[in-house]
């Protein structure tokens, strides 16, 4: 963990000298939305990779159709290249989750393939990864700061000791260069990153990057028991016993009572300061408007 403090600092620090973010590689990026037609496993809501579900943007040939009927799309293009300024360039098939996004890359000879996992691979390195910063860029780019994971740590959400920090900068191909679709892509991408930063805030376990909303419920049992209060036992729970003669003394009742009132204090408290993390990372925009002077 100590290493990627460090990693992330010394990312911090060249931000601050430069002004802007600086990418070591220039990617494509080809998307489409999903519709009425795509697949029951696939659908346009953002889950968690435990889920087969994701922010409706899937991989397929459809891409590729569009760019041939544009006159935009070469098997060059599609297996990488050089850009203007002599940067590496590939495109890209981009999934975006709550807390990992998946950068994978079309397999050469591989059109014909049904399944996604043999038309795609991962991008070596990057290719599954938590967002720690993105900006957009004046010409429809985007650029993310990406913290790479190991698909055997992705459950567990450990990082490795060696994790580096890495910046891509992605751009949407011309069929799909489009206002309302960089709009969406930009807010999947904000909400993962928003999961890296909380994760990262309020870490369940030394070197673990998954949120710690289970591990508080315990540790706040854990101390409720500890200062020799009863096992919490909601409102619900003890009118239930009561109907059923199962109440003991009032003292005994009001015990149990102000443990799960304690209990739920500090789950809420949690989610607030998880609030304040997101809102300081994105604050709202100034309203403007009318009003009166009291």
């Amino acid at each position: 963990m100590s290493k990627l403090v460090t990693a992330v600092r010394d990312w911090d620090a060249r931000r601050s000298r430069s002004g802007s973010l600086c990418s070591s590689a220039s990617s494509t990026l080809s998307v489409r939305t999903l519709d009425s037609t795509a697949s029951s496993s696939c659908a346009s809501v953002l889950a968690t990779p435990k889920s087969d579900r994701f922010a409706g943007y899937l991989p397929g040939s459809a891409v590729k159709k569009a760019l041939k009927a544009n006159g935009a799309y070469n098997r060059g293009e599609e297996y990488g290249g050089r850009g203007n300024d002599g940067s590496s360039v590939r495109t890209l098939n981009v999934m975006v989750f709550t807390d990992v996004v998946v950068l994978a890359t079309p397999k050469p000879g591989a059109d014909g393939a049904q399944d996604i996992e043999q038309r795609c691979q991962l991008m070596e390195g990057t290719g599954l990864s938590r967002i720690l910063d993105l900006s957009s860029g004046t010409d429809g780019t985007l650029t993310l700061d990406l913290v790479p994971i190991s698909p055997e740590y992705l459950d567990s959400g450990l990082i490795g000791e060696d994790t580096s920090v890495f910046s891509v900068t992605l751009a949407l191909s011309s069929p799909q260069h489009d206002g309302d679709t960089l709009e969406q892509l930009l807010g999947a991408f904000r909400k993962c990153q928003q999961h890296t930063v909380r994760s990262l805030s309020f870490p369940a376990l030394p070197g673990s990057m998954m949120e710690d909303l289970e591990i508080d419920t315990r540790q706040s049992l854990v101390g409720i028991l500890s200062s020799g209060l009863p096992l919490p036992k909601s409102p619900s729970i003890q009118f239930d016993e009561a109907a059923k003669g199962q109440r003991r003394e009032a003292a005994d009742g009001e015990r149990e009572e102000r443990g799960w009132w304690t209990l739920r204090f500090q789950q809420v408290l949690r989610e607030l300061q998880r609030e304040e993390v997101s809102s300081s990372m994105f604050p709202a925009p100034p309203v403007s408007g009318q009003g009166n002077v009291l």
